[in-house]
């Protein structure tokens, strides 16, 4: 939903509690979110707050989005899904079916890839609030407010994320808000796992300090409190892997773990496990975003459509905010798309050693290619001498068609044999050359 202009055009300001240049305390004061420390239980009571229609709290499960958002296999993912929605370029005609080169560039500027990355958000978070200006150079630039300070249900912005109420949205002028009030985000269905991943990383790590290094033991007289004392501070400084100081006539036992390569196993098995989950939940399959040591290639060409399918209906999703829900806010900024649309560019993933194929059992089959065709597709540098050369082979060819239709003649006239069957033209060699033999005195005729 998109609001049209009006009468008060302030922008509205994200900061601290220390006031901007506008000499106006901030709309949105923003606060450190809790990142660290974080359980399933306290994920549970999150999503909890979030559920309730009356007085919902987001704070804490958007906290928790943001930090696991810094898991390495979670951002991965999810970056690769925007770059899927991004990386096909959009085009805008008018009614004509012609580009229109004023919006054409606001599409090349980068604002533009900006905010179309940031059109997953509505799907991870639940909803994305936006505000659009132009600029003085001439180009549109947005902001994305905090989801932590907008409720949802009543569209209103909160200057801190507990207030029970704010101003409404639509008092700030060209603003949009995407998504559905009372979804929550399909992040909240990947805390867990980043959260078991974190504890069996944890449990990994410590089991790698304890059981993967040596550990060191000291001996000292029992009543030598100076030799105790220094081979205290060796221990220290010598490193930070495990000691035992003990005086003579004591014992240490170390009982290590029977298995220690199925322990390992058993975290990484785990920690594996959490990875697959969360990428069948952002890409919807699991081989495109980690290696596997099984499975076929008829499995991973499966898991890549799933994939394609996703990207498609993302880049769907994309056209409908364009085209129905960004009309209002381009009109308000001087860009007229009335009877125009904004549409992906037709882009054709071909395989060359495929298509290799395809091209010469259709050049076989007679079907005329055109040169250019060859060239784009294969990404082959047309010769400056194109020409010269397409005519040199011209010509050989049709001399090549020439010399078969009109093959060499042999001269049939002075032929003595013509008319003579097979037989009689070895017969007739054979007396031929005898007669040619008398009369030599070799011979015994």
């Amino acid at each position: 939903m998109a609001t049209k202009n009006k009468s008060n055009k302030n922008k509205i300001e994200q900061g601290g509690f220390i006031q901007h240049p506008s000499n106006r305390l901030p709309d949105v004061v923003m606060q450190l979110p809790q990142l660290f420390h974080l359980d399933t239980w306290q994920w549970t009571q999150a999503v909890n707050n979030a559920k309730r229609w009356d007085f919902t709290r987001r704070r804490q499960l958007y906290d928790m989005y943001e930090s696991c958002l810094l898991d390495s296999h979670l951002f991965g993912v999810m970056r690769q899904r925007r770059i899927a929605i991004s990386q096909f370029p959009i085009e805008f005609v008018n009614k004509d079916g012609e580009a229109d080169e004023k919006v054409m560039v606001q599409i090349r500027a980068p604002w533009f890839r900006q905010f179309l990355k940031s059109l997953l958000d509505p799907w991870a978070f639940g909803f994305a609030a936006y505000q659009f200006w132009m600029e003085d150079d001439g180009f549109i630039n947005f902001q994305q407010i905090d989801s932590r300070h907008i409720q949802p249900y009543k569209k209103e912005v909160l200057r801190l994320p507990t207030d029970l109420s704010g101003v409404p949205l639509d008092q700030f002028e060209n603003t949009l808000f995407l998504g559905d009030p009372s979804d929550i985000g399909a992040l909240a269905t990947a805390i867990p796992w980043v959260l078991w991943k974190r504890q069996s990383v944890g449990d990994w790590v410590q089991f790698s300090q304890i059981f993967g290094m040596p550990i060191r033991e000291y001996l000292y007289s029992a009543g030598d409190e100076e030799t105790r004392r220094q081979l205290m501070d060796d221990a220290v400084n010598q490193g930070a892997n495990a000691v035992y100081i003990h005086p003579e006539g004591s014992d240490m036992k170390l009982i290590e773990s029977g298995n220690k390569s199925g322990s390992s196993e058993l975290y990484k098995s785990l920690r594996d496990t959490c990875n697959e989950e969360v990428s069948l939940l952002v890409l919807g399959n699991t081989l495109t975003s980690t290696s596997a040591t099984h499975g076929t290639q008829a499995l991973g060409t499966v898991h890549e459509e799933q994939q394609d399918m996703i990207s498609l209906d993302d880049r769907g999703y994309v056209l409908d905010v364009l085209n129905y829900h960004m009309t209002d806010i381009f009109a308000n900024l001087g860009i007229n798309t009335e009877g125009g649309e904004f549409r992906y560019k037709e882009d054709k993933k071909i395989d060359p050693y495929a298509q290799i194929n395809i091209v010469t059992q259709l050049h076989n089959m007679g079907l005329p290619m055109d040169d250019d065709y060859l060239y784009e597709t294969f990404n082959i540098d047309k010769p400056k001498d194109y020409e010269a050369q397409k005519k040199a082979k011209e010509e050989l060819k049709q001399a090549m068609q020439k010399s078969l239709q009109n093959p060499p003649k042999e001269d049939e006239e002075d032929d003595p044999k013509k008319g003579l069957t097979n037989m009689q033209k070895r017969a007739l060699g054979f007396f031929d050359q005898a007669h040619k033999q008398v009369g030599d005195p070799n011979t015994d005729w």
